[in-house]
């Protein structure tokens, strides 16, 4: 995978104009150059691992791909692409084009933050995490960072556990809510990884025989406090948590029952590199949205419901409401005869009254993670825009689509069509006009 960012400005007559470019990190222009794959990363390999010398190739390779692929953030005047586990890559606003690693002033200077980022919008805060694996001590350590409105660096917070996974995080006004997944390493097939015989998934899997939890760290002094979820659970991406007035966390999460084969992760095979989603998604279930409600001085689990059967996952929510209550979640869904994945709907969750709108894209479609633009940045009422790439594989497309949050079952109210099929788009954000 390689970052292709697509940036789309809206004249506010209805039209829009695009620009896009590629993210040419050194992984990216060195395998541009020589047309081949050169940094295997955990999840894919740039030989055969079963043929030799080709298996030494991977043995060679890199194991993380920096390609800043997932998200795109802005703050503090610096706009910036990233991945999990690697840097951030700074771009022109404007061009797009790459200006090198962001590293905020120093602050991340060495370090490979995760993808996702939180907005304490009340206080001016941008909120980054780090994790870090120890696979011979059996932890992971998770490190916190918060930047304010010129990017200097004013906390940082380190957290370790037992092993686990992260990908994504959330904050209240108090607190980071970090979702553990656990996590379980085999250490006998460090030879073989080491040799390019084997992906690093084959290195650890997760846990079965553990308890996801949520754990709600201090961002401001204070104990941590463990929320057990009372069974196995992995939680990529979760949607708006807070603390309410009777001191209690609400969190909604996406939350996995039952997550097998990171080595075939999304129905990708790295070693046959045959892709085939729909029995993967069959098997692995689907995220749910789930409300999980708890004591946040003690942890004790008061509520833990499921909203919604439907296989929800990518939340999106009002951008300046980090940590705050929130009326309505957006995602993308698989409403699919067999499976789940790939995604080919979109979701409107009301938080408050626990309604769904479902919109289908079709059997063919694939959608794209929906962004939420309110109408009002300090109401929170719902009402706005909802944008979402939709890849239409029948009609060979991939196009643009416009919601208004209000009609949201409706369909959209203004599509374009942006080119032929694009790779799939992953994370997105809104800068509103200077």
């Amino acid at each position: 995978a390689r970052a292709q960012v697509k940036a789309f400005s809206f004249d506010g007559k209805g039209g829009a104009t695009l620009t896009t470019r590629f993210v040419e990190t050194p992984v990216q222009q060195w395998e541009t150059r020589l047309n081949r794959p050169l940094v295997r990363g955990a999840m894919s390999n740039v030989a055969a691992f079963d043929k030799f010398p080709d298996h030494l190739l991977n043995a060679a390779s890199p194991s993380t791909r920096a390609v800043a692929q997932l998200a795109v953030r802005k703050w503090a005047g610096k706009f910036f692409a990233s991945t999990d586990n690697a840097p951030w890559y700074a771009l022109d606003p404007n061009t797009l084009e790459t200006k090198g690693i962001e590293t905020m002033n120093g602050a991340l200077n060495g370090r490979d933050p995760l993808a996702h980022t939180r907005l304490d919008r009340r206080r001016q805060r941008l909120v980054a995490a780090a994790a870090t694996f120890d696979a011979f001590n059996d932890k992971t350590t998770t490190d916190f960072w918060e930047f304010d409105a010129d990017g200097r660096e004013l906390s940082r917070y380190e957290d370790t556990d037992q092993s686990y996974v992260v990908h994504d995080f959330a904050i209240t006004e108090e607190h980071y809510v970090l979702p553990v997944s656990p996590i379980k390493f085999d250490l006998d097939n460090i030879p073989d990884f080491a040799l390019g015989k084997a992906p690093a998934t084959d290195l650890f899997a997760f846990d079965a025989a553990r308890h996801g939890e949520l754990k709600l760290l201090p961002r401001f002094g204070g104990e941590a406090v463990r929320v057990d979820l009372g069974a196995f659970g992995c939680i990529f991406h979760l949607g708006p948590c807070w603390i309410d007035e009777a001191g209690r966390l609400v969190a909604h999460v996406l939350l996995f029952e039952k997550y097998d084969g990171l080595g075939t992760a999304m129905g990708f095979d790295v070693r046959t590199q045959a892709f085939d989603p729909i029995p993967w998604s069959r098997a692995n279930g689907g995220p749910t949205l789930r409300r999980i409600v708890a004591d946040a001085a003690t942890g004790e689990v008061l509520e833990a419901t499921k909203l919604s059967d439907t296989k929800l996952d990518m939340p999106t929510f009002h951008p300046g409401r980090d940590g705050l209550p929130n009326k309505v979640l957006f995602g993308t869904a698989g409403a699919r005869p067999d499976g789940w994945f790939p995604f080919n709907a979109l979701v409107k969750y009301d938080l408050e009254d626990d309604v769904e709108e479902v919109w289908h894209a079709g059997d063919d479609a694939v959608t794209s993670e929906p962004y939420f633009v309110p109408r009002d940045d300090d109401t929170d009422d719902g009402e706005g825009w909802v944008l979402s790439l939709v890849h239409d594989v029948a009609a060979n497309a991939t196009q643009l689509h416009v919601f208004d949050s209000a009609r949201f079952g409706s369909g959209p109210v203004w599509t374009a069509r942006v080119g032929e099929l694009w790779p799939w788009n992953v994370h997105t954000t809104w800068v509103p006009p200077s």
